[in-house]
């Protein structure tokens, strides 16, 4: 009897495991063991904090709702004192909202039901790890904290460990919401991070595809071929950090004072001005000068431009703090340009490191181009608007940094602007039925006349707007577009961007202000915050007499 009693419980044993083992091998149908997420998921399903729904499925690109994802995460190590609002204790996810750690809104509501957002998903994460500070990263990464109201530290703890990087290394998308797989991942990753835990480098994690768009699209480099392994010499670079300086793709030294060089060589005024200004003059020689440029080098010499371009408010550092590979035997002469790229932001390797002597690739120079842009933006547009003293209003927009934006005729313009819709860059300019220069010639290669010339496009509009404000009242504003500029063979045809103001209450119509014109938009009031895109036939010689000048026959893209 007692053999048997034994027996009976070794055979129940061995069933309960054979049942538990099964248990932990199912799969769910709509997540077979290929899927990417299915380790992760397996990891929280055995522990309880997940499950699939009535029909045994998980679905894994289901967007996670606010109580689910408390739920996955498991209790927190506090339970909230005053309960919200919208969550009643007969909620199934009472106990986990509670010691969730999430704040509710100003009216102390949860919403339970609302999709987690990726950032508010960073920001739990990094509070359960212990809120690690003083991890550093990009400020283009920590940046996007600012919109999406999430702590700059958490998101530089998740980004530094690889745990979210963003499909293309760059864009984390905060304020998207999360599916089940993407949060089961997240959980499981985040807590395998420790202080000995690896770090990511920035310059490798970003998109090639993004790095190569954002050189090409820098004029300043124009005349050199990226490939991301290639390096530049000091000479070149300086060049280019020149350009940027004065905002001209033919350098003319009217904003920069030429210096005579002590040696020969296509650039060595350009490396003479830097070497004085920027890198010491222990370094201008022609060796320097057909040198590759070392990171330290090639962030002091992108940093000076920045702050010697007019459009920008940076000011030169003379002191740390700078980079932590950076020492008192490769640190430069102050000021110190390369340590006022550290306190921007501008980041290439892990841990506030930057290679300082390492010969810089283009891809590393597309990476600190990547920041900049972010900073402050790399193309100079110009308003008809002028300040105090009779200046032309310009500012530096940014280029796309999303790939994905980019249309597939980007290849005849010079460069594609964030802000600027991009219908922009595929309805065909007016009085031309092609982009690629098969009829006039496409804005890639009227770039320089358009960039160079910026203010005398300015002045044409200015003189159309003062026209329409002396006869109507009504205000226009235009921005000139270097990139958005072609030629159809008897004149400029510039798309800009017309911003209309003082208009309300004056029922001016759109062919008022653009008469003869035939289009759609002719009876249409003309309101303040009205704006849209249009395009403009300017004399080659660019001054404007009545007749010289003239709308496009149809808005190209009205902003809503």
């Amino acid at each position: 009897m007692f053999k048997k009693t034994i027996a009976s419980i070794l055979l129940a044993v061995m069933l309960f495991s054979a049942i538990s083992f099964q248990a932990f091998a199912l799969e769910f149908p709509d997540l077979p063991s290929s899927h990417w997420a299915n380790s992760y998921v397996m990891t929280l399903v055995n522990e309880g904090t997940v499950n699939g729904n009535e029909n045994g499925m998980f679905e894994p690109n289901k967007m996670v709702t606010r109580a689910e994802f408390v739920k996955m995460i498991g209790k927190g190590p506090q339970t909230r004192t005053e309960p919200f609002a919208d969550v009643p204790e007969s909620h199934w996810g009472y106990e986990y909202i509670m010691t969730s750690g999430l704040d509710g809104d100003a009216n102390n509501n949860f919403y339970p039901s609302v999709p987690m957002s990726r950032g508010d998903t960073v920001e739990l994460l990094w509070k359960r790890a212990g809120m690690p500070t003083g991890i550093i990263v990009p400020s283009v990464i920590t940046n996007q904290a600012d919109a999406a109201s999430i702590n700059k530290d958490a998101i530089a703890w998740i980004y530094a460990y690889g745990v979210m990087i963003g499909s293309d290394g760059l864009d984390l998308r905060l304020s998207d919401p999360i599916s089940r797989a993407e949060v089961s991942a997240l959980i499981i990753k985040a807590r395998s991070i420790n202080p000995q835990s690896a770090q990511i480098n920035f310059a490798d994690t970003v998109s090639p595809e993004i790095l190569e768009k954002i050189f090409n699209s820098v004029a300043y480099f124009k005349d050199i071929q990226y490939s991301p392994d290639a390096t530049i010499t000091n000479g070149d670079l300086a060049t280019a950090a020149l350009k940027f300086a004065s905002n001209e793709v033919t350098l003319t030294y009217s904003a920069i004072r030429r210096l005579s060089p002590s040696f020969s060589g296509k650039n060595a005024a350009n490396t003479a001005i830097m070497t004085r200004y920027c890198l010491g003059d222990d370094k201008n020689n022609a060796d320097f000068d057909a040198a590759p440029a070392t990171n330290a080098d090639a962030v002091a010499m992108l940093m000076f431009a920045l702050s010697s371009n007019p459009l920008t408010h940076l000011s030169a550092s003379g002191e740390t703090p700078t980079y932590t590979d950076i020492d008192e035997s490769n640190a430069p002469s102050a000021p110190n340009y390369t340590a006022l790229g550290y306190q921007n932001g501008i980041q290439l390797y892990a841990g506030g490191t930057i290679k300082p002597d390492k010969a810089a690739t283009l891809k590393e120079i597309a990476a600190i181009l990547l920041q900049i842009n972010d900073l402050y933006g790399l193309q100079v547009v110009t308003t008809n608007e002028q300040n105090a003293g009779g200046d032309f209003i310009q500012y530096l927009a940014k280029l796309e940094s999303d790939a994905g934006k980019y249309p597939q005729n980007a290849v005849f313009f010079t460069n594609v602007l964030k802000d600027v819709p991009s219908e922009l860059y595929t309805v065909p300019f007016t009085e031309m039925s092609a982009l690629d220069g098969s009829v006039g010639t496409s804005p890639k290669k009227m770039y320089s006349i358009a960039n160079d010339y910026s203010v005398l496009f300015a002045s044409a509009l200015k003189s159309y707007a003062d026209a329409v404000e002396t006869k109507t009242g009504v205000k226009l504003k235009f921005t000139h577009l270097p990139s958005l500029v072609a030629n159809n063979g008897f004149a400029f045809v510039t798309r800009v961007k017309c911003e209309v103001s003082n208009a309300d209450g004056k029922n001016v119509m759109y062919k008022d202000a653009f008469p003869g014109v035939l289009t759609a938009e002719n009876e249409t009031i003309l309101y303040d915050g009205m704006t849209f895109y249009t395009d403009f036939l300017v004399d080659t010689s660019l001054v404007v007499a009545p007749g010289n000048i003239a709308a496009f026959s149809n808005p190209v893209y009205k902003v809503q």
